[in-house]
């Protein structure tokens, strides 16, 4: 009987020792690229420019957000991966346009260092009170930095 708990506790041990939480936890650098095309305003592709920090999340299972307060992106763990919720944005302003990016799908696929980090959807510009609606698409790698 002895033998039967220590299995059992070992076995229990071993699952709980790295959930998934613990495992994406952290920061990351985020190096690709990220395609923008906006009819009336043009289109063009872009190095993504931040670090993004994955942490548990109060409206989801985890939230992603980047070190200049850009984005908060809300994301469910999905084996192991984290799929993003369909609704999240981004915003900022550059040269007088503001950005906004409305998430349709994405996706973090996180190995032991690192990963992917995949989103498109729908990007609004808006320039002197005009809204020109586009698209985006990003392709990137994700680094470990750290806790």
């Amino acid at each position: 009987m002895k033998h039967w708990l220590v299995f059992v506790w070992g076995w229990l041990a071993l699952i709980r020792c790295c959930p998934l939480d613990e495992k994406v936890q952290g920061l990351y650098a985020v190096e690709g690229r990220v395609h923008y095309s906006v009819p009336g305003m043009g289109s063009g592709a872009f190095p993504v420019p931040d670090r993004f920090r994955i942490a548990r999340g109060r409206g989801a299972d985890f939230e992603l957000t980047d070190e200049a307060g850009r984005c908060f992106l809300l994301a469910r763990a999905e084996g192991e991966a984290l799929v993003l919720q369909r609704g999240t944005s981004c915003g900022w302003n550059e040269n007088g346009v503001h950005f906004l990016l409305t998430l349709a799908h994405g996706r973090v696929e996180l190995g032991a260092d690192g990963g992917r980090f995949d989103m498109a959807g729908d990007v609004r510009a808006t320039a002197r009170g005009v809204m020109s609606p586009g698209s985006f698409l990003q392709n990137a790698t994700l680094t470990r930095l750290g806790d």
